[in-house]
This record gives C-alpha cells, sequence and structure tokens, in this order.
C-alpha cells in the first residue's frame, strides 16, 4: 500500500516539475520574443514564430502541417507582396534563400520520406498523372538548361515553379487522410475563402488594397476596379474563390450539422460575390464550368443551384436594358483589347513557337526572344 503510495507520488512529482519546466520555458521564450518585437530586429520574431509554428505543426501533422503551409503560401509570394522579406531566411550570396515554400516541402518531404522508412506510411499506387508529371519535368530539364539568367537563378525558377508543384501533388495524395481529410481541407478552403472575400470586398470599398506590390495597376477600365490585393492579380483571386465555390456548396448540403451547413451556405454565397467582384472573364468562365459541372453531378446541387439562376435569369431578362448599359457589360464584357494583345502576342510568337517546339525558348526568355522575333515593346508592356 505505501509502495503504491509512494509511486503515485513520484509521478505526481515528475508530472509537476515537466509542468513547471514547461511554464519557465514558455516565459522565457515570451520574454525572448517581447525582446525581439520591441528591437530594431523584429522581424526576426515574425519570422521566428511563423516558420517556428510550421516547423513543429509538420513535425506533429503532416497533414495539418500541409494544409497551414496552404493558407500561409499566399502571404510569401515574393512577386506581390512585401511579407515576403520578412518570411524568407535570407542565406549568404550564392546560396538561395529559403522560402517558407521551400522549407515546408522540404520538411514535408523529409517527414514524409522518414515515415516511409519506418512503415508509418505506404505510397499510394501510381497513376497516368503522376507519370506525365514526372516525364515533364525531365522534359523541362533542355529548356531550363537555356536560361539566360544563370544556373543559379534557373535552378530557383525550375524547383519553384515546376518541382515543388509536382511534390505538393505527391505529398497531398500520400498524406490524406481517409476519416478527416476532406474535413479539413474544406476547413482550410474556408479560411481563405474568407479572407480572400475578405480582401475583395475591402478594396471594392475603400479603394485601398492589402499586401500588393507598388506600382501594379488598380483600374480595369474607367468605372471598374482592378482587385490587386495579397495575389497581385484578379484572375488569380477570382480562379481560387471560383473553386471554392463548390467545395463551400458540398458542405453545405453534406454537413452533419444545421450550423455547418448554414455556415458553408454562407461562405457559398461569399466567395460567390467575391468571384463575381474580381470582374475578371476568365474567372467568371471557370465558375460557371464548376456550376455546370455540378448540375450534371447531383440532384441535391440542382434543388439550390437551378433555382439561383431561374431568378438570375428572369431578372436579366427584365432588366436587361438597364444592365446592358452598366459598366460591366459596357466596359468589361465588351472590352476586347486585352484578347487583342494577347492574339499580337501570339502572332508575334508563331515563328519562335515553330523554330523552338520540343524545348522551347528558356525560362524568362520570352521577352528578349520576341522582341528578336519582331515583337514590339508596346504590347509587352501593356501585358
Amino acid at each position: 500500500m505505501n509502495q503504491a503510495r509512494l509511486i503515485r507520488l513520484i509521478q505526481l512529482g515528475k508530472t509537476v516539475l515537466v509542468g513547471l519546466l514547461l511554464v519557465v520555458l514558455g516565459v522565457a521564450f515570451g520574454l525572448f520574443l517581447g525582446n525581439l518585437v520591441t528591437s530594431p530586429n523584429w522581424q526576426d520574431a515574425v519570422r521566428l514564430v511563423v516558420l517556428g509554428g510550421l516547423t513543429i505543426v509538420i513535425l506533429m501533422s503532416p497533414m495539418n502541417g500541409l494544409l497551414l503551409w496552404i493558407l500561409l503560401a499566399p502571404y510569401a509570394q515574393a512577386s506581390y507582396t512585401t511579407i515576403w522579406r520578412i518570411l524568407n531566411i535570407r542565406m549568404p550570396p550564392g546560396i538561395p534563400d529559403l522560402t517558407l515554400d521551400r522549407v515546408a516541402v522540404g520538411l514535408l518531404s523529409t517527414v514524409w520520406v522518414a515515415q516511409l522508412a519506418v512503415g508509418r506510411k505506404k505510397m499510394r499506387r501510381w497513376g497516368a498523372v503522376e507519370v506525365f508529371m514526372v516525364l515533364f519535368c525531365v522534359m523541362v530539364l533542355p529548356s531550363a538548361a537555356a536560361g539566360l539568367s544563370g544556373i543559379n537563378r534557373t535552378g530557383q525558377v525550375f524547383f519553384d515553379k515546376f518541382v515543388t508543384p509536382v511534390l505538393l501533388f505527391f505529398l497531398a495524395k500520400n498524406l490524406y487522410e481517409q476519416k478527416t481529410g476532406l474535413d479539413k481541407l474544406a476547413a482550410a478552403l474556408a479560411v481563405i475563402g474568407i479572407y480572400l472575400s475578405f480582401m475583395v470586398f475591402y478594396e471594392q470599398i475603400t479603394g485601398q488594397a492589402l499586401f500588393h506590390m507598388v506600382g501594379r495597376t488598380t483600374a480595369y477600365t474607367r468605372s471598374l476596379r482592378k482587385i490587386i490585393s495579397l495575389l497581385g492579380n484578379p484572375a488569380f483571386l477570382g480562379t481560387v474563390l471560383g473553386m471554392i465555390v463548390p467545395v463551400a456548396l458540398f458542405k453545405s448540403v453534406r454537413g452533419r450539422s444545421l450550423y455547418i451547413r448554414a455556415f458553408y451556405g454562407a461562405l457559398f454565397l461569399t466567395t460567390l460575390l467575391g468571384n463575381f467582384f474580381c470582374y475578371n472573364r476568365g474567372a467568371w468562365l471557370a465558375l460557371a464550368a464548376a456550376v455546370l459541372l455540378l448540375l450534371l453531378l447531383e440532384r441535391r446541387y440542382r434543388r439550390i443551384l437551378l433555382p439561383i439562376l431561374l431568378v438570375a435569369a428572369m431578372i436579366g431578362l427584365v432588366y436587361w436594358q438597364v444592365l446592358s448599359q452598366t459598366a460591366i457589360v459596357t466596359e468589361r464584357i465588351s472590352n476586347v483589347s486585352s484578347l487583342r494583345y494577347r492574339l499580337t502576342l501570339l502572332e508575334g510568337s508563331q515563328k519562335m513557337i515553330r523554330e523552338h517546339l520540343l524545348f522551347g525558348v528558356g525560362f524568362e526568355n520570352f521577352a528578349y526572344y520576341y522582341l528578336q522575333y519582331g515583337g514590339h515593346w508596346e504590347t509587352l508592356a501593356s501585358v
């Protein structure tokens, strides 16, 4: 009896010591971050929290780490935001910087390979998609070697634009969890849909862009604003929102509780409006294709979408005279200038395509070769 009590006391003492140690470490880490935040090197605190937090989540749950990476990735795009300078780990000259994407894909790949090695995971069977993706990366190597920016820059472009998406596909397929994977994916897309829609509405109402690169064009036409928040281009914003719309509708129909169905129903309407207010015709077409596919898939989707489409069609017919005079129709839908410059680029590129059909002209070389083959700088400047 005394021995059992002694064992319980020892276990209680260990628990208390571990708790005290965690408290001390937490306080020390908080003081350390506090000093960093108030110092000239406050960016190190942001970098430490974001990259450190992502690393911990990946090590604890690779699937959750993958989704967290997807949530954070738009904020770390070097082309469109200034946050990338904070999140990137600067390396000595000649060594590529450690971006958020490179850190995430490297850690996830390492953890996944380790899980395969110890038998915790099994690689899912390859299909035609995986084979063609790998073959494409191999066949694009000659084009990468033809880059005019140097081997260092070309290698970074090849890894970021081609290898990383392939690795992301493999990781997503192999880390996906059958029981909880869809719920986690829907929750992650809901977060993305909420903050992207907020940025679209905020920029349309206030005229102020969030997380943008200075110098971006902010007007489509005289009356319509071009949304550039975060992703830098309304085509990207609208396309992502259009991808979230069918997932939100799926969860609003199949949610386990009334609250979940109501939440995703509201998300469905929000992302639908966000896609519309991007004023991008390509994103509208992508959304229309997704809606058409949903109409063909299941009766439950038709019960929701058909009334919405019928009401919209009736309003369009009744008020067509008014709608046809709005800026959306006269300045955006009827505007063919963007189509003209794309056709101009295609016409000037035909000779280039014929002479470099198999491997192309190399990464980031199009502008140089376009001018060599008779293209005009004015056309490139309008892209």
